[in-house]
């Protein structure tokens, strides 16, 4: 009787779904944790993965940008690239450093000198750099390094590296003004070519050597047994220069003037706007016309400062000292008028104003008078920076005779150029202590005295060539932070 009892007391089951209840949300609690977990933990690792792909995305677009901008820029051999072409601090080049892409992605990158192209596999003596790029967001970093290798195209405007006198070249002597006891050379760094005669004067020295066309080019040097004038001759070149010559009309000359910064683009510096004259352009259709569109110094010391674009103006007088500047990063190009222009036949600018002539000076330098020197927002322009125009037309001028150019520019006493001038249709005058880095064309050159020009390293893609390509020779993504801190270059 108690067996049974105590019996049915144990098989009883008041109390147990409360636990087996708990037993199941535990069990139920567990499997929903794990889920979430696992939820959560793809969820990450999707958004690590988004924002590593877009961080890959941004380095690639820093890569882009420098190598576009290096063949924009055209830096020389020796300089590093930012935004800018700039000299390296130290052994290393700076970098352009987060630059905002949007939606929080940002890219920094470096761009080496051709020294430094061993650390990405590349060869100085090739004109190779290291590109290294890295892009951000949300704290994922991506870090790319390419080798490229610059190439230039020929320039037709400047189809010579250095100074081409298409109807002749007569230099003078390389000594300090008319003192003969004080020897300054006359010195070309680069080569010095025509379709005519080039005379040589006692003590000039052509590092590049002379070039002369045939039938009617040929090299005179007048020296005497004491000279030290030197030019090794290449001659008999076909066809002539002449005949691969665009003219400055194909060049946008029209467009020049309509759109032109003449007055949005001038900002004064000291001692201010009064030493300065503008005049603006009148035009006749399209074109302009009117003896108006001049730009002259009238103070010592004046300065001014272009921002890029086209100009257009009929004269541009820096006497006493005054100076052009440009600020780094930027071109101007700079297209100089002429009376001598038919078209319209209203002549566009006056016919007089040169010195001891009757042709028109539409350039005129004095007293170190520059055009794109170095200043604080420029340490190191390039001749690319500063192109220069100037119109003309052959034959059209007091003795109706081709060979008789129509315009002159004219650089007097210790001026500083960095430029390149296409101005097939004038002569262009040097004197004493002339410093010159840059490219000319022009009709005849007639450099009095001492001068040192050299032949611009950046100057062949710029004006009617085509612009400077990188080719990407290698492309492999680095560790996301370098292995030396202090070199951006390692750890690819």
């Amino acid at each position: 009787m108690r067996t049974a009892k105590l019996w049915r007391i144990i098989s009883a089951e008041p109390g147990v779904a409360l636990p087996a209840a708990f037993g199941v949300l535990l069990v139920v609690s567990i499997l929903v944790t794990i889920t979430m977990t696992s939820a959560l933990s793809a969820s990450r690792s999707s958004n690590q993965d988004n924002a590593s792909k877009r961080a890959l995305g941004a380095a690639e677009a820093g890569l882009q940008v420098a190598r576009a901008r290096l063949a924009g820029l055209r830096p020389s051999s020796s300089q590093c690239l930012t935004d800018r072409p700039v000299a390296p601090s130290g052994s290393q080049c700076p970098g352009l450093l987060d630059q905002d892409l949007g939606n929080g992605a940002r890219y920094s990158y470096w761009v080496t000198d051709t020294a430094q192209a061993a650390q990405c596999g590349g060869s100085p003596a090739a004109g190779e750099r290291c590109i290294t790029a890295l892009g951000t967001i949300a704290g994922v970093k991506r870090r790319v390094q390419a080798r490229v290798k610059g190439t230039v195209p020929p320039n037709p405007l400047f189809p010579v590296a250095g100074i081409l006198a298409i109807d002749g070249a007569t230099l003078g002597n390389g000594f300090a003004g008319d003192n003969k006891n004080l020897p300054a050379p006359l010195l070309i760094n680069g080569e010095l070519a025509s379709d005519r005669t080039i005379r040589l004067g006692n003590g000039d020295v052509i590092g590049g050597g002379c070039r002369v066309s045939s039938p009617n080019g040929s090299v005179i040097d007048s020296t005497n047994s004491n000279s030290t004038s030197t030019c090794q001759t290449i001659s008999g070149i076909t066809p002539t220069f002449k005949s691969g010559l665009p003219g400055v009309d194909t060049l946008g000359f029209q467009p020049s003037f309509v759109s032109n910064r003449n007055e949005t683009g001038i900002s004064w510096q000291n001692p201010g706007v009064g030493a300065w004259t503008y005049t603006a352009g009148t035009k006749s259709g399209n074109y302009p016309t009117g003896p108006t569109r001049s730009l002259a110094t009238t103070q010592t010391g004046a300065r001014l400062i272009l921002r890029g674009g086209d100009y257009n103006l009929c004269n541009l007088n820096l006497a006493n000292g005054g100076e052009l500047l440009i600020p780094a990063g930027e071109i101007v190009r700079l297209f100089l008028d002429s009376y001598a222009r038919k078209t319209p036949a209203v002549r566009a600018c006056p016919g007089s104003g040169r010195k001891g002539g009757l042709n028109p000076q539409p350039l005129y330098l004095s007293n170190r008078g520059s055009l794109n020197p170095a200043w604080s927002g420029n340490s190191s322009p390039g001749p690319a920076q500063l192109q220069i125009f100037v119109y003309g037309e052959p034959g059209n001028t007091s003795t109706n005779n081709p060979l008789t150019p129509s315009t002159k520019l004219n650089f007097e006493n210790s001026n500083v150029v960095n430029a390149m001038i296409f101005a097939p249709w004038s002569e262009t005058q040097t004197w004493n202590d002339m410093t010159w880095n840059g490219a000319l064309t022009t009709q005849i050159f007639s450099p009095k005295n001492n001068m040192t020009f050299t032949y611009g390293n950046d100057t062949t893609g710029g004006g009617g060539g085509t612009g400077a390509s990188y080719q990407q020779k290698l492309w492999r993504e680095c560790k996301p932070s370098p292995s030396i801190p202090a070199d951006p270059e390692t750890g690819c």
